[in-house]
């Protein structure tokens, strides 16, 4: 079963046009951003501050002194003649500390050096003690051993000049 009619042929392109003028690509042309930087993100303006009622402000006994940026802190220091006051006062109880740290702090200084002095003695009497307990044992060594070659030699004149003797 085949029929005769025309073929019909089944264009690739569709719908699109043959012109060969419009198929190009032309990439849009816009301009450059300004050199300024007008490209960059910006932060919105904040709105301006509403102008409502006008707080009452607490008032705070003036007792001399440097006050906090925030004014229901108040004053936060002293004035200067209550500060040297204070700084009189615990200078006094200082000094009383200071010297009495610094009398026993001599005491223990004196104290060392005894201990340190009475330590160096007893070092110097040891070495000499060891001195001359080692030049005494050398002292005996040598006459023991004097002794033991004249026992010898006693005792070799007795064997050989008094045999008979011999008990």
């Amino acid at each position: 079963m085949s029929s005769a009619g025309p073929k019909t042929v089944v264009d690739p392109r569709g719908h699109r046009p043959l012109s060969r003028g419009s198929e190009t690509y032309s990439p849009a042309r816009n301009n450059p951003p300004p050199v300024s930087g007008g490209s960059q993100y910006r932060g919105r303006p904040t709105a301006a501050p509403a102008r409502g009622m006008e707080q009452e402000k607490d008032e705070q006994p003036e007792a001399g002194g440097c006050t906090h940026a925030s004014e229901q802190m108040g004053v936060l220091c002293p004035t200067g003649c209550e500060l040297k006051t204070a700084m009189l006062k615990q200078e006094r109880n200082v000094k009383e500390e200071v010297r009495k740290m610094q009398k026993d702090v001599d005491d223990l200084s004196r104290s060392t050096n005894n201990v340190y002095n009475y330590v160096d003695g007893m070092s110097t009497a040891l070495r000499e003690r060891q001195l001359v307990s080692n030049e005494n044992g050398d002292l005996v060594s040598q006459y023991t051993d004097d002794l033991e070659t004249q026992h010898a030699f006693a005792k070799e004149a007795i064997d050989t000049r008094l045999p008979s003797l011999t008990l």
